[in-house]
């Protein structure tokens, strides 16, 4: 806590610990008898979380503290616990500005593996609790990961299911489960289905909402899109795109959804669109723009945005510019061998955390002569500042903690803020 903060309490030392909430209900945007409530349900028998502070602002300086240390601030004592795992809690992190961002990732295998977090600030990987699902590389595909606030939601994708009388997988099956991380409790659980089962979809969130387009369903390739109200935790229908698309890319840029290249199907227009074109969702006339020519023309490109869309095409790290519908190049992407440039990287994970840009894992496949390549799984992961990228194409990546015991593919990944 500041100065000022600490010295307006002196006077208030001693007082019962839930009656004063008014600078609690102001922070956290709650209203004042939730925060009283909330006060009291911290502690038992009108004992102070800090000997010497209010509850009220003694919640406001344990909110400060940093996101790694949740779990221990929950061992102090009940009360701390019960403090900690609040809402009004959740809402002080967000409302103070002491919000923090880890990157989530989900590294291929074939035996079945929980996703890892990434903490920036400690420089330091964390195991997370298991889906509660079989996530292995062969059993679930083409499934789609957002975050939304401390929320991270798998949505979608085919599923080969175990068939027990025969003993070994069975067919693949395109389904529609949702399954929620929530950051903040550390658990995992089911959510609303998704309306059309689909699989190799594009899905991006804004705001309270996750949209979702496109992609391959039971039957056919799909042009149809569907939002998820989280508040409601209901699905609604969107109109249809203007192409059939499958294996495409979303994000949100300018307040809209996008939908980026992928296999494309002639639908409403009389001219077939290549793979490189994209179309946009506005929520407020809720209608689809496309834009024939957009896209690099790269298969499974990685994604991410730092005020504008940043992909990596080729090594090359190329920023878009919606207004003139370009792409400018602004640096070349980490090998994961600093400065090697002999060595091509695929499968790694792309994700923006304020202006540093993260590059996790993958593979890197080399070339010992024209004939002669090796390919091998990545565990590395590089970090560069983006107001450094300058015209001269020189990007500064350096190398931050390594995944160590987890290498290779990156099947999702995600940043979320808590």
């Amino acid at each position: 806590m500041s100065g000022a903060s600490c010295s307006s309490s002196s006077d208030r030392r001693g007082q019962n610990p839930s009656s004063s909430v008014g600078l609690l209900a102001e922070f956290s945007g709650a209203e004042e008898e939730d925060c009283a409530a909330a006060a009291r349900s911290w502690c038992d028998e009108g004992k102070l979380l800090i000997p010497g502070l209010p509850n009220d602002l003694a919640i406001l300086c344990i909110a400060r503290l940093p996101r790694g240390m949740f779990p221990l601030l929950r061992l102090v004592s009940s009360a701390w616990k019960r403090a900690v795992s609040s809402e009004t809690f959740r809402l002080l992190r967000h409302q103070g500005g002491f919000l923090q961002g880890w990157i989530y990732v989900l590294v291929e295998s074939a035996t079945g593996a929980a996703f890892r977090a990434f903490d920036p600030d400690a420089n330091r990987w964390y195991n997370m609790s298991p889906v509660p699902a079989n996530i292995s590389s062969e059993t679930w595909q083409g499934f789609a990961c957002v975050a939304l606030d401390s929320k991270l939601i798998l949505m979608g994708g085919a599923r080969r299911i175990y068939n027990e009388a025969m003993q070994q997988l069975g067919q693949v099956e395109v389904c529609g489960d949702v399954f929620i991380y929530d950051a903040f409790r550390n658990k995992w659980q089911r959510g609303p289905s998704l309306t059309t089962p689909r699989g190799w979809f594009a899905a991006a969130a804004m705001g309270d909402f996750v949209y979702v387009a496109g992609g391959q369903g039971r039957s056919c390739f799909l042009d149809s899109a569907e939002v998820l109200d989280y508040r409601e935790k209901r699905w609604h229908q969107m109109p249809s795109m203007h192409c059939v698309r499958s294996s495409c890319r979303g994000t949100v840029l300018n307040g809209q959804f996008w939908v980026i290249a992928g296999e494309v199907v002639i639908n409403n227009y009389g001219d077939h669109p290549q793979r490189a074109s994209a179309e946009f969702f506005n929520p407020a006339s809720k209608s689809w723009t496309l834009i024939p020519e957009m896209w690099l023309d790269s298969h499974k490109v990685a994604l991410a945005r730092f005020q504008n869309l940043l992909v990596v095409h080729q090594s090359k790290l190329m920023r878009y510019d919606p207004e003139l519908n370009e792409w400018d190049h602004i640096g070349h992407i980490s090998t994961g061998q600093l400065y090697n440039r002999s060595s091509y990287r695929f499968g790694f994970a792309l994700e923006c955390l304020g202006d540093k840009l993260y590059v996790i894992g993958g593979k890197i496949e080399s070339w010992q002569n024209r004939n002669r390549s090796s390919i091998q799984p990545v565990s590395t992961a590089e970090v560069c500042h983006l107001g450094t990228a300058s015209n001269s194409k020189f990007t500064r990546w350096n190398s931050v903690a390594d995944m160590k015991d987890s290498s290779g593919i990156i099947l999702a990944s995600a940043t979320v803020l808590l």
